[in-house]
């Protein structure tokens, strides 16, 4: 399960650039909003509403995206275009979030099912990103690395996958059977190449709750607009 850094997926010449003090301070207060929201006694509709609500306020509700539930998918970042990134949100302390010690859980099979649904399904090759998050971890996955390489361009999943979900042909058309007797064991074969950045809400505080921005740069770089929409980098306005 290859953790690797934000550079892999953020272009060198976008890392480097300078934030505004006018998005400084946008991000700062979104950040201790979104902290001061969450909470373990957060059911996961709650915990759904506060990620989407910082989501949008980093950047995608000013280039008119949206953030919504969209079909069933908990989270979407999608304009008239189509869908680009899925999200999948969890309630803090889900025995179904995931772990940098455990991504076979229920929150990465219910992405990939999504996923193969959106890509296979409905024929989206827009996809960019899919993120797991309980708003304090967050782990972000490039799709095309992940999920079309290690999957859908998997002959024998894509077959399962069929079988299971478009034709109704197979034992496992029921939801959780797809789980657990197809994702479960493509996802342990698979898991050792499975890349993703990961960041902790508690690390881009200090101790004495002041932001630190050398952390919450590379957060933000990776979850503006300019990168999970994979936008061609020609010009950036950051205000």
């Amino acid at each position: 399960m290859p953790k690797v850094p934000v550079e892999k997926m953020v272009s060198v010449e976008f890392l480097h650039s300078k934030i505004s003090n006018v998005t400084k301070d946008a991000i700062q207060s979104s950040l201790i909003e979104l902290r001061a929201n969450l909470s373990q006694e957060n059911t996961e509709e709650n915990n759904k509403a506060f990620i989407r609500d910082f989501i949008r306020d980093i950047g995608f509700k000013k280039q008119k995206y949206t953030v919504a539930s969209k079909d069933k998918y908990d989270l979407a970042i999608y304009n008239r275009k189509g869908i680009y990134v899925l999200i999948e949100t969890k309630k803090i302390n889900s025995s179904e979030m995931i772990t940098e010690e455990n991504l076979n859980k229920k929150a990465f099979q219910e992405s990939l099912l999504y996923f193969m649904r959106e890509f296979v399904n409905n024929h989206n090759h827009a996809l960019t990103y899919s993120i797991i998050t309980d708003g304090v971890n967050w782990f972000i996955f490039d799709v095309n690395n992940v999920f079309k390489t290690l999957f859908a361009e998997d002959k024998k999943f894509l077959a399962d996958y069929k079988a299971a979900q478009i034709d109704k042909s197979s034992l496992d058309t029921k939801t959780n059977e797809f789980y657990e007797n197809i994702a479960r064991p493509q996802i342990a074969t698979v898991s050792d190449k499975i890349e993703y950045v990961h960041f902790n809400l508690s690390d881009m505080f200090t101790q004495k709750d002041t932001i630190k921005w050398n952390v919450v740069n590379k957060f933000y770089k990776i979850m503006a607009p300019v990168t999970l929409m994979k936008k061609r980098l020609v010009r950036i306005l950051m205000n």
